[in-house]
């Protein structure tokens, strides 16, 4: 699944180069999404498309074996992965800071297993996908940027019963 996921982000990739390939001042992004008591790995590719204005394409996918957890005599195991973009303007208070007001969408693909609580034994599959809208700010400071967004959990796709809200946190390098 992994395998499929990674080979989709990179096609997107190459669908999305002849607008990478005409840009100027390129960045990735590495971090984590907190995402309900989840942490899912993020990366991300930008460039700026017009003059001050910045769009980028990321990934999430999951770094452990997914959050777990007890509903009366079964549990549940939960699989996250997405993809995001963002677009922002880019306000450069000096020629080293520059600071980037983001807006974007999240994509989110959620599978959620049951189990039978004494045998281990597979009952259910509910898999779920939802877009959310995202806002962030970006801060680069020379080469080297922190990227901060944030986004309302569907609550069809939490574990929770309270309203859960989507931190990611990601360090950038600017080309």
């Amino acid at each position: 699944m992994l395998k499929d996921l990674v080979g989709l982000f990179v096609l997107v990739l190459l669908l999305s180069a002849p607008v990478f390939a005409e840009e100027r001042e390129p960045f990735i992004a590495g971090g984590v999404t907190f995402l309900d008591e989840h942490e899912v790995l993020s990366v991300e590719m930008g460039a700026e498309v017009l003059p001050n204005i910045n769009w980028s394409l990321g990934f999430n996918a999951p770094i452990d074996n997914g959050e777990q957890e007890h509903f009366g005599t079964h549990w549940a195991e939960k699989q996250v992965w997405g993809l995001h973009t963002a677009l922002g303007y880019e306000i450069r208070v000096n020629d080293v800071l520059a600071i980037t007001p983001r807006i974007g969408l999240n994509y989110n693909n959620v599978e959620i297993e049951y189990f039978e609580e004494e045998t281990g034994e597979y009952i259910d599959t509910d898999s779920q996908n939802n877009f959310e809208p995202t806002l962030g700010i970006k801060v680069d400071i020379a080469s080297v940027g922190l990227i901060v967004e944030g986004y309302k959990i569907d609550e069809d796709i939490s574990l929770s019963e309270e309203d859960e809200m989507a931190v990611r946190v990601m360090a950038a390098y600017n080309f």
